[in-house]
């Protein structure tokens, strides 16, 4: 029997609010999820406790600490990808970019890649556009890639076609 916390998060105008939801099994996470707050959730009978009015710092603190102490890589990765929901770029892609840069397993690499698919900048499209060139994952790379796809602005849409005229097989069907 767990708990469920939700957190809401969202992005800037026009992007739809999500809510990060986490169920926690004696102490630990036990599984996490993003959800639209426009579905409905089933919670099997489990609390559910608001988190809304929580300052973001603390939502991102929590968010980084869980994930610095999952018991799995997929756990992990997931933590990390949810920190990029949070709609404050500058709490949020410092971290990230540590994780993606970082000696973190390719899996969690991954996450940190989705994660920073959310907070669209030249800093976040460079970021990605050298790890989707040269990242020492192909996983990594393609996630990266993707990433900039959700981005959507000029300066990512020059860095794919870069990408799919001079990346690795895994880079160019990604960028297409």
């Amino acid at each position: 029997h767990g708990t469920s916390n939700s957190s809401t998060s969202g992005r800037e105008e026009g992007r739809r609010v999500a809510a990060v939801l986490v169920r926690m099994d004696a102490g630990n996470v036990g599984r996490v999820r993003v959800q639209s707050m426009g579905l409905p959730a089933d919670f099997d009978r489990q609390p559910l406790y608001w988190m809304d009015r929580v300052p973001d710092e603390q939502c991102f603190a929590w968010l980084r600490n869980a994930a610095a102490s999952a018991r799995s890589e997929s756990m992990q990765r997931q933590l990390v990808e949810c920190v990029g929901f949070m709609k404050r770029s500058d709490l949020v892609v410092p971290f990230l970019k540590s994780a993606l840069d970082g000696d973190m397993p390719g899996e969690v690499r991954v996450g940190a890649a989705e994660g920073l698919g959310h907070h669209p900048s030249t800093e976040t499209v460079r970021l990605l556009a050298r790890h989707g060139r040269s990242d020492r994952s192909a996983q990594v790379r393609r996630a990266t890639v993707e990433a900039l796809g959700q981005h959507q602005t000029q300066e990512a849409l020059d860095e794919l076609l870069a990408i799919a005229r001079q990346g690795d097989a895994v880079t160019r069907h990604a960028a297409f």
